[in-house]
């Protein structure tokens, strides 16, 4: 395709893991740069993409006149200063989610992104999951009545490993922006927000079971600072109440699933993509969509890899039409503020009213 979008990845873990296949997978796009806090895994990440620069200085990348677009795929604590540098220097910005620390942040960055008129996402990707858009579509035709009430959970292993086997990193670290929460949970806020609205009230419990990690290669245990599991409520305009109950310590979980209840009708979904629904006169729920009928062919489970090319190809509209798509930084701020009411009422053992104050 001519006039492809160029675009730099800034992080080379998640970003090598989803960000860079993503990209080239969409003949939207071609990646033309990654940077990496350490110059061998940049380099290393360059060969095996096929990208034709490498560097350790994300600055070096945002002065290109060949990057029309960066991806910012680096721990949290760094996405502040990345994303208002990459605005400054003219770039369009897709940035993954959490979008920051704080809410100061958060809004710092998006007043970045309208004065710079670029084009910019908050990767909240798990949005462009089909079976999720099939729910919004289905609660926005009147399937379930008035909804009521929606719960999320999640039990298991993530990525595949109980919680204390998890090597330490950054996610074990308050500072850093890591924490489960972070991971996952706040996924949850974002699907709730675009399904119902925006999120009034919340009270929450953050809590670590596992105290100790080890240390990735040697014989060291060192301490995590941040949530491994969580207990959510949630008030929503319009009157939906919520949960997110999520916890990855635990044996043998059940996995995720979603269930919206209203006045007519239930659906609950699956992290798989199994989606089926029940409404007033049914005696029981009937299949309403499966992974086998998805354009992707039989593609399961709730993966960013499922639905970043879906995201990215809303990007490119908003890169070349100059449309705004969401979710965008003001998206993440909304989220972001949630988040941190979160962190506050576990912190006071209270219910915390929304837009926070001042």
């Amino acid at each position: 395709m001519k006039n492809r979008i160029r675009v730099g990845v800034i992080g080379a873990s998640f970003g090598a893991e989803v960000h860079i296949p993503g990209f080239q997978s969409l003949p939207e796009y071609q990646v033309v740069a990654v940077a990496s806090g350490r110059r061998e895994r940049a380099e290393a990440t360059a060969r095996q993409f096929g990208i034709p620069f490498a560097t350790d200085d994300y600055r070096e990348l945002l002065a290109r006149a060949d990057v029309d677009m960066v991806s910012v795929a680096t721990p949290v604590y760094l996405h502040h200063p990345i994303v208002v540098d990459a605005f400054a220097a003219g770039k369009h910005v897709l940035c993954e989610k959490p979008l920051a620390l704080n809410r100061q942040q958060a809004a710092e960055m998006f007043a970045a992104a309208q004065f710079s008129r670029k084009a910019h996402m908050v990767n909240y990707e798990l949005r462009f999951l089909p079976w999720r858009q099939k729910v919004k579509e289905l609660l926005a035709a009147g399937y379930v009545g008035e909804p009521r009430m929606v719960v999320g959970e999640f039990f298991g292993p993530f990525k595949g490993m109980y919680g204390r086997d998890v090597p330490w990193d950054w996610l074990a670290v308050r500072s850093l922006g890591g924490g489960f929460f972070g991971a996952k949970g706040c996924h949850y806020v974002d699907l709730y927000r675009w399904w119902f609205g925006e999120v009034t009230g919340v009270y929450a419990t953050l809590e670590t079971k596992e105290p100790l990690r080890k240390v990735a290669g040697a014989e060291q245990w060192r301490p995590v600072e941040t949530e491994d599991c969580f207990i959510v409520m949630l008030r929503m305009k319009g009157g939906v109440q919520g949960t997110i109950c999520v916890s990855r310590v635990v044996r043998h979980g059940a996995g995720g699933r979603i269930m919206v209840y209203g006045s007519e009708g239930t659906l609950i979904l699956t992290d798989e993509g199994v989606l089926t629904g029940a409404r007033r006169g049914d005696k029981r729920h009937a299949p309403l969509l499966t992974p086998d009928q998805m354009p992707q062919g039989g593609v399961t489970g709730a993966g960013p890899q499922v639905a970043f090319p879906r995201r990215g190809r809303e990007m490119a509209r908003a890169v070349r039409v100059g449309v705004r798509v969401a979710p965008d930084m003001e998206d993440g701020l909304r989220a972001q503020e949630v988040t941190d009411a979160i962190v506050r009422s576990s912190a006071e053992r209270r219910w915390v009213s929304l837009p926070l104050e001042p």
